[in-house]
């Protein structure tokens, strides 16, 4: 039973810097240390490649006697550069491999107690901005908390 609503998420944050290999910064909240963007220079570019945890909603599926039962979306995005590449090829050749080894880590995996194994689910996609490009993967857990 989880006892924490966002715990899976500096999990999920904290999992990604340690396995996959190349990322710069892992972050689990917007703002946090290490986020893109994020640290003591507000707005300061942060090293690149970057990824994100960020939390995206959940949906209740019911509730049992002791508990509700919660999916959750986390959105984990890629950040990297993409300064000078018109057609984002050089960015989607850095993110590829990136994107496989964060599937690779993520799926499947419990990131919190009270959680079920995240799973990679549809949507999101890529996006272009200030030389940077961010690729984004959703992943679902369901979640047991406990009401007070």
């Amino acid at each position: 039973m989880a006892h924490d609503y966002f715990a899976a998420q500096e999990a999920m944050a904290g999992r990604l810097i340690t396995l996959v290999p190349g990322l710069k910064s892992a972050a689990g909240a917007p703002g946090a240390a290490g986020a893109p963007g994020a640290g003591e220079n507000i707005g300061a570019p942060s090293p690149l490649p970057a990824v994100e945890v960020l939390h995206d909603g959940c949906q209740y599926l019911g509730r049992g006697t002791d508990q509700w039962l919660l999916r959750q979306r986390w959105k984990v995005s890629l950040t990297v550069d993409s300064m000078n590449d018109r057609r984002g090829s050089r960015a989607r050749a850095a993110a590829g491999p990136l994107l496989a080894r964060i599937i690779s880590a993520l799926a499947g995996w419990t990131p919190a107690q009270g959680c079920s194994p995240l799973e990679l689910a549809d949507g999101c996609g890529e996006e272009y901005h200030d030389g940077r490009a961010r690729f984004s993967l959703l992943f679902v857990s369901i979640m047991a908390l406990r009401p007070e």
